[in-house]
């Protein structure tokens, strides 16, 4: 039989064993938390760079397609953000951290399609006004659009970069916009 003060004392050396275990468990629960942090933090920080190299290819080639000048700015105004921009002619790299990330952005002009830069210019107007454009002829470096649509795109074209071009072989009824 046991008496009462044997039971007290078996019950607190499990009880004090108990309690080591779920300190190493908690040790071991809060090493593999850091562990999976940092890990996300590296993933996060590569993220970031990647969408900045991005981001700064496409506006380089972009202001590539209209103006050097521009691009030449504009490259440097990343390169004192620590983003490192390159042209070769036909395409824009740019690295940003130690990932090197790097993003393409084509500033070769095209005959038979739009430039880029016109169908993000065309994006962005539809923005601004809040209306869907429907481009009725896409050129290399213009846009025909019905006389509805124009009205719209007159309100910011001025502000984006497009002149109303002239009207050659334009259908009656539409309004060409050319890049300035």
């Amino acid at each position: 039989m046991c008496n009462s003060s044997e039971l007290a004392t078996t019950g607190s050396t499990v009880g004090r064993a108990e309690r080591g275990q779920a300190t190493i468990a908690l040790v071991g629960i809060l090493a593999v938390a850091c562990v999976a942090m940092i890990g996300l933090s590296i993933v996060g920080q590569a993220i970031v760079h990647r969408a900045l190299s991005r981001n700064a290819a496409d506006a380089v080639a972009l202001a590539a397609a209209i103006d050097q000048t521009d691009a030449d700015a504009l490259r440097d105004w990343y390169f004192q953000r620590n983003i490192l921009v390159e042209e070769n002619g036909v395409q824009t790299i740019a690295r940003s951290g130690p990932s090197q990330a790097a993003a393409w952005a084509s500033t070769q002009r095209s005959i038979t399609k739009p430039a880029p830069v016109l169908i993000a210019i065309v994006s962005r107007a539809e923005q601004l006004v809040g209306a869907i454009f429907m481009p009725v002829q896409w050129q290399a470096m213009a846009v025909t659009l019905s006389h509805v649509d124009a009205a719209n795109m007159l309100i910011v074209a001025g502000e984006l970069g497009l002149c109303e071009g002239l009207a050659i072989d334009t259908a009656p009824g539409m309004t060409r916009f050319e890049l300035c």
